[in-house]
C-alpha cells in the first residue's frame, strides 16, 4: 500500500514542534544535519510510516523499529516481516509497506534535457524516448521507475541507471524480476516496484 502526502509545507511550526517530541531519538539522529525542508521531509515520511504500519498491519509503534541499513534502505525490526520504502520530492512524501519487498520513488515531472537521459538511461530507452512526442513524461517514467528499483534491489541509483527497463504497457516497465508501475499525482510521477 503506498501513503502519500501531497504537500507537507501546509505543516505549521506547532505541528513540526509535534511530529519532533513524538519521534524516536535514533530517528532524530538521523535528521540532526538536516533543517528546514529535509527536517519536515523526514520527520513527515517517518510518521506517515507509522501511520501506514497501524492502518495496514495494526502494529503500534512500540512493537517495532524502523532502521535502516549501511544504504539508507529502511527495514523494520518487529513482529511481522514487512517491507518499507520512502522518498520525497518537493513537498511530497510518498511511503509504500507491504509483505514482500518494495520500492518506491517520486519525483517532479523532469524538462526532457539529452545530457541527463543519458546519464540514467540505456541506449534502447533513450531510443525509445527518442521517438516520442511525450519525452519529458516518459524520461521522468523512467527515472522514477529505476530510483524504485534501486530501492527494491538494494542497489541505488547509481548501480541501476544502466539497467534496461522493458515496456510492458506505458505506465508499467519490467526490470530483473520486477515490476514498476508508474502514475502522474499532481504533477509528480509516483513510481512503484
Amino acid at each position: 500500500m503506498v501513503y502519500i502526502v501531497p504537500d507537507c509545507t501546509e505543516i505549521s511550526a506547532v505541528q513540526t514542534d509535534f511530529l519532533l517530541k513524538h519521534t524516536p531519538i535514533a530517528e532524530k539522529n538521523r535528521f540532526s544535519e538536516r533543517n528546514g525542508e529535509k527536517l519536515l521531509q523526514g520527520l513527515v515520511a517517518h510518521h506517515l510510516a507509522v501511520y501506514s504500519l497501524f492502518m495496514e498491519y495494526g502494529l503500534y509503534p512500540h512493537k517495532y523499529m524502523i532502521e535502516t541499513d549501511i544504504n539508507g534502505k529502511p527495514f523494520i525490526i518487529g513482529e511481522k516481516e514487512i517491507y518499507l520504502s520512502k522518498a520525497h520530492s518537493g513537498s511530497f512524501v510518498a511511503v509504500a509497506v507491504a509483505e514482500k519487498p518494495i520500492g518506491v520513488d517520486i519525483e517532479k515531472i523532469i524538462s526532457y534535457r539529452s545530457a541527463f537521459a543519458k546519464k540514467i538511461c540505456s541506449e534502447d530507452e533513450i531510443k525509445l524516448i527518442d521517438n516520442r512526442s511525450d519525452k519529458d513524461i516518459l524520461l521522468t517514467r523512467l527515472f522514477c521507475s529505476k530510483e524504485a528499483y534501486g530501492k527494491i534491489s538494494g542497489k541505488g541509483l547509481s548501480l541501476c541507471r544502466k539497467n534496461n527497463l522493458i515496456p510492458i504497457s506505458p505506465n508499467i516497465f519490467t526490470v530483473e524480476n520486477f515490476f514498476c508501475l508508474t502514475d502522474i499525482y499532481d504533477n509528480m510521477m509516483l513510481a512503484i516496484c
